[in-house]
């Protein structure tokens, strides 16, 4: 608890080289215990990780805020207030849908899809055009898995028409 205190003053500073410091160990910190979750959320730095979600442009410090973000979203004792609280990442997880970096772009699609359990956030993603940008990234796969059905059935099923 007291670690994650520093590291979000680390965060409020705004030294960049700081900042991605503090990123990667509450990513690591995130990633290993319930009450660091809890102390990420409680101390406020959900919502700094947040602003720099905003601001980042190196994939591994996107990648690092989204495993911190997703994370915390899926802390249990805070979970009610997950739409208030990650409400303003939607906006730019929408746009990391689109990311040239495919670990961003996988980070991004995986994050939304636990955000959108929420029906406020769903929605909120489907305003923002994210669940077009996903259907987006699905259709190829689509297409490989429809073609495959189809030479399935033909298969199985010769005199059904296609």
């Amino acid at each position: 608890d007291a670690r994650v205190q520093q590291l979000a003053e680390e965060l409020r500073r705004g030294n960049s080289s700081k900042q991605k410091n503090a990123v990667s160990e509450l990513a690591l910190l995130s990633s290993a215990s319930e009450a660091a979750r809890t102390a990420i959320v409680t101390s406020g730095a959900e919502e700094m990780v947040g602003q720099v979600l905003a601001s980042a442009s190196d994939p591994q410090l996107l990648c690092w805020v989204l495993a911190v973000l997703s994370d915390v979203s899926s802390e249990r004792s805070t979970a009610s207030r997950l739409h208030e609280r990650q409400a303003g990442t939607v906006t730019h997880l929408c746009r990391l849908l689109s990311s040239p970096d495919a670990k961003v772009q996988h980070a991004a699609t995986l994050h939304i899809a636990t955000l959108s359990r929420s029906e406020q956030l769903r929605g909120l993603i489907t305003r923002k055009g994210g669940l077009e940008q996903l259907w987006a990234i699905e259709k190829p796969f689509n297409k490989c898995a429809l073609s495959s059905s189809t030479a399935t059935t033909s298969i199985y099923y010769p005199s059904r028409k296609r």
